[in-house]
């Protein structure tokens, strides 16, 4: 795995905190992954259902402003994987399926190995093109080492695959949706991107 600070890509491993597909780390990042809440139909198959966002979550923040939300799904982000909170509400707020669902599943995954990433990432993002509903931007989010800490005791621990001696800086491209009037993250990659 890459040591996405976690708070990696989906943004990769943490893309963010997953999300972020950490340069310095090795191994495979994990791919990204389908959304909803499963349901049970007649037939007996399971499908996905889109989980509506808590709109009470984030007051005072400008959600039909592009660079507002994006910030603010990082922020989410590193609140989510500091505490350990797969089911945070802001990161519904900000962020829709394939990265939400990505995301949540990291920080479970880190969770189950009693571990948590603190981090304070930074951005320096810039707006590749905005239409009306889509838009993508281009950053390199940066993180310090030693980000990952033992849930139960507080001392520093690396999840199994990661890396927590070397700093990140993973170069993403970010693409985001309207909906209903609002911006979402919906995924990152770091594939085709330009170096930090």
């Amino acid at each position: 795995m890459k040591a996405v600070p976690a708070i990696w890509v989906v943004a990769a491993a943490a893309l963010a905190m997953a999300l972020l597909v950490g340069c310095a780390s090795d191994g495979p990042s994990e791919p990204l992954q389908s959304v909803g809440q499963p349901t049970q139909p007649p037939g007996g198959e399971t499908t996905r259902r889109p989980t509506p966002a808590p709109t009470n979550v984030a007051p005072g923040v400008n959600r039909a402003d592009l660079m507002t939300v994006y910030r603010a799904w990082w922020q989410a982000v590193q609140e989510a994987f500091a505490q350990g909170d797969s089911a945070s509400a802001k990161l519904a707020v900000f962020g829709v399926d394939p990265i939400l669902t990505r995301e949540r599943n990291q920080i479970r995954s880190l969770r189950a190995q009693g571990v948590v990433q603190r981090t304070r990432l930074s951005l320096s993002p810039r707006i590749l093109h905005q239409e009306d509903i889509l838009a993508e931007i281009a950053d390199c989010v940066r993180g310090p080492a030693g980000t990952y800490y033992d849930l139960a005791t507080g001392k520093p621990r690396a999840p199994k695959g990661y890396r927590n001696d070397v700093p990140t800086k993973d170069a993403l491209t970010v693409s985001l949706q309207k909906r209903g009037g609002y911006w979402y993250v919906v995924a990152a990659t770091n594939k085709g991107v330009q170096l930090c």
